[in-house]
């Protein structure tokens, strides 16, 4: 849906950016709804991960932050990713990579036709490049060890903490 409810979060209205990017996604695909078969109403979440899985692409609007629960959804089940740059976006560790893990497009939509195009005419190359890369990412920096040690890092640098 491109109308989100109100919502804040520490006080500030957030739901408008959300609202209008979605809006945008949505002007850009109703016009190409004939071209290509489209899944975007709502369904059950078991019938949304088998449609997700049987997908080529997942086009992915920005949720309440540039990385969405849909982008590791569509991760794990291998669906390739279409959605705005991550350029400016500082993660660590980055799963979200331009052109690597994901295939980027415009913040306003303006080349989405030509990006769909592009993952369909190349997909073959791009499923198996991409969907490699990002379980190499994932093997790599996600592991329990890099989990404890970033959390150790975080906490054992904190000033102002009294310890008992």
């Amino acid at each position: 849906m491109a109308e989100h409810r109100y919502n804040e979060d520490h006080t500030v209205r957030n739901d408008l950016y959300y609202t209008h990017h979605r809006k945008g996604l949505w002007d850009k695909v109703k016009p190409l709804e004939d071209k290509y078969t489209m899944l975007t109403q709502k369904m059950p979440f078991n019938e949304y991960i088998q449609n997700l899985h049987n997908s080529k692409i997942s086009i992915s609007p920005y949720g309440m932050g540039e990385f969405c629960f849909r982008d590791l959804e569509s991760m794990v089940v291998g669906t390739l990713i279409l959605k705005p740059s991550h350029a400016m976006v500082d993660t660590l560790p980055n799963l979200m990579i331009d052109d690597e893990t994901f295939i980027s497009c415009q913040y306003d939509w303006s080349d989405l036709e030509e990006k769909i195009e592009y993952i369909l005419t190349n997909f073959e190359r791009l499923n198996t490049d991409i969907n490699d890369r990002i379980r190499e990412i994932f093997n790599k920096n996600f592991t329990y060890h890099n989990l404890c040690k970033y959390y150790y890092d975080v906490f054992t640098n904190l000033t102002g903490v009294e310890t008992e």
